[in-house]
């Protein structure tokens, strides 16, 4: 009231805020945790769903081709300190393994686990204090919701900070780090090509074949490009990204990535691993 420079608050005001923040935010006026009263019900439930998932990657023998894949990719990689997630989306229920968010931020999480190991090794052997990999999240459809779930609620096998930025800091953190793991389960096919010409050490992202892959993505460059200028000759987009792809070609190697996990193989069945060359 004293910033509104009231007296009394209009209750009209007031009942209207409530319902916008009610559609906005519903998880948050919904009962607490009551074994942690600390956070919302539903999205510590989602919290507790990931942790239980990364501990299922860790552990269970069905998730053993990833980690040795992992592994093998890491132990390639030097001086990765920087971790970026692009196009997660949205937090959605309900909170299950099978549920696509969860599924593929815990894969994220382990991979952080992963690379961090491998960083902190390599902070001791220069005799550096070890520091930990930074982790990037960014995306316009991330909610509220959604962002409490990445950076407020603790989890013990899922250490580190995570940082929700908006567009376009985590380009700008990928082109000025060329050590640069990134993760973008959801990019489309031409924001792939976009990425991969900042150079990124590593991205996992859509194949270049299929859908959501590079032939697609000329495609829609050209139709795009035509329809706006009134032509139907190639032009200077198209000319562009045909250039970034040539460029993404010769500069990375290509490898699936590899989750035959029954019941989420579907969430991960069209990414491939690309590794800069030098």
């Amino acid at each position: 009231m004293a910033k509104l420079g009231v007296t009394h608050l209009d209750d009209e005001l007031w009942a209207a805020a409530d319902q916008a923040c009610r559609r906005q935010m519903p998880e948050f006026f919904d009962p607490y945790h009551p074994n942690n009263p600390t956070h919302p019900y539903r999205l510590f439930e989602a919290s507790e769903c990931i942790r239980h998932s990364l501990w299922r990657i860790e552990h269970l023998y069905e998730w053993a081709a990833f980690r040795d894949q992992m592994r093998r990719m890491v132990n390639r990689m030097d001086g990765v300190s920087t971790m970026v997630c692009l196009g997660l989306g949205p937090y959605q229920e309900p909170a299950r393994f099978e549920n696509m968010w969860i599924v593929q931020y815990a894969v994220f999480a382990y991979m952080w686990r992963v690379i961090n190991q491998k960083w902190q090794n390599e902070c001791r052997q220069r005799g550096d204090p070890p520091t930990l990999v930074r982790k990037f999240f960014q995306d316009p459809d991330f909610d509220t919701g959604t962002k409490y779930l990445l950076e407020k609620i603790p989890r013990a096998n899922d250490p580190g900070q995570n940082v929700v930025v908006e567009h376009p800091e985590a380009l700008n953190v990928i082109s000025a780090d060329p050590n640069t793991f990134v993760f973008a389960p959801h990019l489309p096919s031409r924001l792939s090509i976009s990425v991969l010409s900042c150079r990124p050490k590593v991205y996992i992202g859509n194949s270049q074949r299929g859908a959501g892959g590079w032939d697609i993505a000329m495609v829609e460059e050209y139709m795009q490009e035509c329809r706006f200028e009134g032509t139907t000759t190639v032009g200077q987009r198209v000319n562009n990204l045909w250039t970034e792809i040539q460029a993404a070609r010769t500069n990375y190697d290509q490898s699936f990535l590899l989750v035959t996990v029954d019941g989420v193989w579907q969430f991960f069945c069209n990414l491939t691993i690309y590794e800069r060359r030098n």
